[in-house]
């Protein structure tokens, strides 16, 4: 028997996030190109089809409702990159100048070469970070979840969203996933702090935020000269942006590894959060920690409440 959500009608503007959607694409590779996207997801209808899908078929079991946002022409926004400026990234060199760059060291090796696949982590950064340089406007509004779509393929991945911090706003779907629509769900789902059905390694998770805590400080540490003269220098203020985001995600590990209770085995339910081709449902529980989410990052960034 089905079940009724039900929520206060002044509650229901909580629930609705603006998706800018982008595009990330090789460039002078029209293998990699935005053709293949547009192809990927024509399979499914495009990408009103896969709003459709989230408003009516998926998010929605939250009350959640989401606006796909597009650049002034009403087409989705653009990343385009290079083959050698991927080569330069995956050195950890700066794209522009070619030399090696401390907020690009950590892209370094996140492209396997021999089987022309990405490190999913790594390659998400980047985009996003890219993004971030080129459209700092966008990047910088709290209130909007940032859905890049690309042609490029990852290692073991369909697709990748930070669950952690809770306030990371990113989702990446990859080339064999474009045309699979749960799978869409199933990433903002991550974005909104809902984690697997399946068991996670929280312990690993907090283990390799506390060893990135540590190397932040002991970076601060060493910067201690540099700072005294010039507190604004760009490797000080990397290093205390990176350490308060891994003292987050620390505690937003925490924090999921409190609530996520209930555990499946892998591919026994219908649930969005398992990997299942056919997934259907939300549980009440995700359903509670999604609208908190979309509450507290979004409605209130927004709404500065």
């Amino acid at each position: 028997m089905g079940k009724l959500n039900i929520a206060a009608n002044a509650e229901y503007n909580y629930y609705k996030i603006n998706i800018p959607v982008v595009y990330a694409c090789i460039e002078d590779e029209p293998e990699f190109g935005a053709g293949v996207i547009d192809t990927e997801i024509g399979k499914v209808g495009g990408l009103q089809s896969i709003e459709d899908y989230l408003n009516s078929r998926s998010l929605n079991q939250a009350l959640i409702q989401v606006k796909f946002i597009y650049d002034k022409d009403g087409k989705p926004f653009k990343l385009g990159f290079t083959r050698k400026e991927l080569d330069l990234a995956n050195d950890g060199k700066n794209i522009k100048t070619g030399e090696e760059d401390y907020n690009y060291s950590k892209f370094e090796g996140m492209w396997n070469k021999a089987t022309n696949k990405f490190d999913s982590d790594r390659i998400t950064s980047f985009i996003h970070h890219r993004f971030g340089e080129v459209n700092p406007d966008l990047v910088n509004l709290k209130k909007d979840i940032i859905l890049y779509l690309t042609p490029l393929r990852a290692e073991g991945a369909g697709g990748a969203s930070p669950m952690a911090p809770l306030y990371s706003k990113n989702s990446v779907v990859f080339r064999e996933r474009l045309g699979h629509l749960p799978t869409y769900a199933h990433e903002l789902g991550h974005v909104l702090g809902v984690p697997h059905t399946f068991r996670e390694d929280y312990q690993g998770m907090i283990a390799k935020a506390d060893d990135n805590i540590k190397l932040c400080e002991q970076a601060l540490k060493d910067l201690d000269p540099i700072a005294e003269k010039d507190p604004s220098n760009e490797r000080v203020v990397d290093a205390r942006r990176y350490l308060s985001k891994w003292t987050d995600t620390k505690e937003a590990f925490e924090r999921i590894r409190a609530y996520d209770k209930y555990k499946f085995k892998l591919g026994s339910t219908d649930n969005f959060m398992d990997y299942n081709n056919r997934p259907k449902s939300f549980y009440i529980w995700q359903i509670r920690v999604m609208q908190r989410e979309a509450k507290l990052y979004y409605y209130a960034k927004k709404n500065k409440i």
